[in-house]
């Protein structure tokens, strides 16, 4: 071959080289990740499972959500400067400091409670815009948790319900709780927290009040940050939980869904609108199973004695 020729060959090499070099980096899309300290494997399993895998087609960006809310703004205005394809957006604190700041970037929110009553979506079926996603509870699940804690303490006449009015839009549950309460014949008394001194207090007066239980919402601040799990076990206060998965670490019931199940169905969506569907397009969807765990070692260390007839309903019972 004549040197001319091999010139011009390697030439042609090197574009196709930058060409596919090219290609490889337009089709690396960019995931932000705006949520409290969660299970990441079980999301990245599943949009790889769809074909999104770290560093081939995808990069992703993990932003923990901070409890302060001017922090949480900033940390919001930094996810966004960055110019992501899309956003995955874990409970309602990190999606209302990201969602004021876009109308750009799509946004597929889990651990949202009521999210046409807070205004992130202008509807179930038609959410509009560029957010739509995935919801926790509705407003009557307030009850249930009541009607839980009542069966396995009869004698229960007063109930705490802590949570951090900065992180959790709890008031929504408010009114189907105390609707629930009143009939049971069971006191309510709400101690919104905003640190474990104050978490801390809460409990200790419940304790204090005697034949008394606690319900710990589902707030990414108490169930993250705020050892909730820890002071109610030091207390004896009977407690349940709206996220299943603290009973694992000790709680005496949980109720609600499965958020690793939801991080499933996100990344479905995720793929989706990377795809080119609009999120306006995709409906926010409401949880059609709720799971009910039970820690016996937990109720014996109470002096409690769990009906079989709630055994016989768990999803789960850790002996």
């Amino acid at each position: 071959m004549k040197r001319r020729d091999v010139m011009v060959a390697a030439v042609l090499m090197m574009a196709s080289v930058r060409s596919i070099a090219g290609d490889a980096q337009q089709r690396l899309k960019t995931l932000a990740i705006f949520s409290p300290p969660f299970d990441p494997p079980t999301l990245y399993s599943a949009l790889q499972a769809l074909g999104w895998v770290e560093g081939r087609n995808m990069h992703i960006e993990l932003f923990d959500l901070p409890t302060d809310i001017d922090a949480r703004r900033a940390a919001a205005h930094a996810i966004l400067a960055r110019s992501p394809d899309i956003i995955f957006a874990n409970s309602s604190a990190a999606l209302s400091a990201l969602q004021p700041g876009t109308s750009a970037v799509p946004i597929v929110f889990v651990g949202v409670q009521d999210p046409v009553g807070q205004g992130f979506v202008e509807s179930f079926a038609k959410p509009g815009g560029k957010t739509t996603g995935f919801t926790t509870y509705e407003p009557s699940m307030g009850g249930k948790w009541i009607q839980l804690l009542k069966e396995v303490t009869p004698r229960m006449r007063r109930i705490a319900v802590i949570y951090n009015p900065e992180t959790s839009p709890f008031e929504r549950f408010l009114p189907s709780l105390r609707e629930s309460a009143d009939a049971l014949g069971v006191e309510v008394t709400v101690a919104r927290v905003r640190d474990v001194a104050a978490i801390e207090q809460a409990v200790g007066s419940i304790a204090k009040a005697g034949d008394a239980g606690l319900v710990s919402p589902p707030d990414p601040y108490t169930y993250t940050y705020g050892r909730i799990v820890e002071i109610t076990a030091r207390y004896r206060v009977p407690a349940v939980y709206g996220f299943p998965q603290l009973v694992q670490s000790g709680g005496l019931l949980g109720y609600g869904l499965d958020l690793h199940a939801q991080y499933r169905e996100a990344a479905t969506y995720i793929d989706r609108i990377l795809r080119g569907t609009q999120p306006a397009d995709l409906p926010v969807q409401m949880p059609t199973k709720f799971e009910l765990a039970i820690n016996l070692k937990t109720a014996k260390a109470l002096g409690i004695v769990i009906p079989p007839s709630l055994l016989a309903q768990a999803d789960e019972v850790i002996e």
